[in-house]
């Protein structure tokens, strides 16, 4: 089951409980009433066939409706196991880049470590391990995600064409300069973001450039495979080589400073985000209400959440 496939199966099955419900009440309704009208016409045998057939559907629809009841109640249970899953990946992953594991007051494990001279951050969210890093990208924004979860979950992104036809068929874009995110796009980042995609299908997952930073949004239902976490990692090189050959200098020659949780900066619009702030329930990353309620859930690509927490 995909994550896309889990937050939706949620869904189908409290509305289909509610439904089932329904239909179970009326069934035992009728069953009764057949069962009374048929005494009172002097019927009974009509009456009581009515009696068992209302109440042997109704029976049926409790028995599917047991089921279903059965199948939510094991998703918190799916879910923990993918975080203690996550922790094991994330401790692994801690070791390997000599990083200190933190856990926060919701459970998700994070650490911070250095990789090709960038400060960099792997955080565990519900569904993903995020990997960000410092990148001096200036004022371009840039968000890449498979065109089949547009389609699910984002569909008010305009779609960017870089003239790769290949990958411009397999993955949106949206950007802020598409001159500039055409000319940062003609090199090896497609071919390092198709490899990345090949390994976590059928899995969402998504790339955001932001503000002098990149965030890779990887589900750890694939996670504790070491392919997808080696991929990821690899198109982090490539970006950070990119980076560095795109804008004419040593990548460490202008590192940003990292900005703090507090002054966050919106994926939405790029402003830091200082008044008027919320929180991804799921991710917990910051927005302005005002470009939350503009595009109706966490801009997150991979995340999608439309729960938020007003943030003081």
């Amino acid at each position: 089951m995909t994550v896309g496939d889990d937050l939706g199966r949620e869904k189908e099955l409290k509305s289909l409980l509610k439904l089932e419900f329904l239909v179970m009440v009326v069934f035992a309704l009728g069953a009764v009433s057949s069962l009374i009208v048929g005494v009172f016409v002097a019927q009974p045998l009509a009456g009581l066939g009515g009696f068992f057939l209302l109440g042997l559907l109704a029976a049926l629809v409790f028995m599917w409706r047991q089921n279903n009841q059965q199948q939510l109640d094991e998703l918190p249970l799916l879910r923990q196991r993918r975080r203690e899953q996550a922790e094991v990946t994330m401790k692994g992953l801690a070791r390997e880049h000599q990083g200190t594991l933190v856990v926060d007051e919701l459970g998700f494990p994070s650490f911070s470590t250095v990789i090709g001279g960038q400060a960099t951050e792997f955080r565990a969210t519900e569904f993903n391990i995020v990997v960000s890093s410092t990148m001096p990208m200036g004022s371009l924004r840039l968000f890449i995600c498979p065109q089949a979860q547009v389609n699910k979950q984002f569909s008010n992104v305009v779609d960017v064409q870089i003239g790769n036809r290949g990958f411009d068929n397999q993955f949106a874009i949206q950007t802020n300069d598409t001159g500039r995110a055409r000319s940062f796009l003609n090199g090896r980042i497609p071919s390092a973001i198709q490899d990345l995609a090949a390994e976590v299908a059928p899995e969402p997952f998504g790339v955001t450039f932001n503000n002098g930073e990149v965030h890779l949004a990887v589900p750890f239902i694939q996670s504790s495979k070491e392919k997808p976490i080696q991929a990821c990692l690899a198109l982090l090189e490539v970006i950070q080589q990119e980076v560095g050959i795109w804008s004419g200098k040593a990548v460490l020659d202008i590192l940003p400073a990292k900005t703090t949780e507090d002054e966050a900066s919106c994926l939405v619009c790029g402003d830091l985000v200082v008044k008027q702030k919320v929180q991804c329930l799921r991710c917990r990353t910051a927005h302005h209400r005002e470009c939350w309620d503009y595009i109706g859930h966490c801009s997150v690509f991979g995340c999608g959440s439309k729960e938020f927490r007003n943030h003081m």
